[in-house]
């Protein structure tokens, strides 16, 4: 369940719940526009991570995203970590699962915020086990709805899985069209927890 707070908008009686949304480092933002990179410091084209209002339900009639700005909150009277530890909670609720595509290859692709569950230590780590994947893993969000996950030892062990990997996200960055989010590599820890972004080649 979406989780409700004092500062969610109010249309027409139904609150609007607050979600991380991935978007790729070349999306053109707003004035004062709420972001983080999924990654600091790197110069590498990271995702941009951007909380955003749900409006309706993805796949369920009409639906838009309205992403939050400084002067938003400023008029709620909320603060950007409040905002985002609504976003990430009501992302941790929502449902999805990981099914094996190949050997060696899982992928969440059964809810509209799959790739944004990029972000939910716990979920990565039950992509590891069921991977078997002993030294965490190596995932990736081409898309809206899509997250990949493949174990680090693989590409450690096979240059030629690692180099299989990128080329099939890239494929799929390339064939998202308005849905393409980013064809990076990102190295996740034995924690679900981001540590790097890859280049593989």
């Amino acid at each position: 369940m979406a989780m409700t707070m004092q500062y969610a908008f109010d249309d027409a009686g139904e609150q609007w719940p607050v979600y991380p949304l991935l978007m790729p480092a070349s999306w053109e933002r707003a004035p004062r526009q709420l972001f983080t990179p999924l990654i600091r410091g790197l110069r590498l084209a990271v995702p941009l991570v951007a909380p955003a209002h749900v409006v309706g339900v993805p796949g369920a009639g009409p639906f838009r995203k309205v992403f939050l700005r400084e002067e938003r909150l400023e008029a709620l009277g909320a603060c950007v970590e409040q905002m985002l530890a609504a976003a990430f909670y009501n992302l941790r609720e929502r449902p999805a699962t990981w099914r094996m595509l190949m050997p060696k290859v899982a992928v969440c692709n059964d809810d509209y915020f799959a790739a944004e569950k990029i972000l939910h230590p716990a979920f990565l780590c039950a992509a590891a086990a069921l991977l078997g994947a002993q030294r965490g893993l190596v995932v990736c969000a081409p898309a809206r709805g899509q997250l990949y996950a493949t174990p680090l030892e693989a590409c450690s062990a096979a240059p030629a899985h690692a180099c299989a990997f990128t080329w099939a996200m890239g494929d799929a960055f390339r064939h998202a069209g308005p849905n393409a989010i980013s064809p990076l590599p990102i190295q996740i820890s034995e924690q679900g927890r981001i540590v790097a972004a890859l280049e593989i080649t």
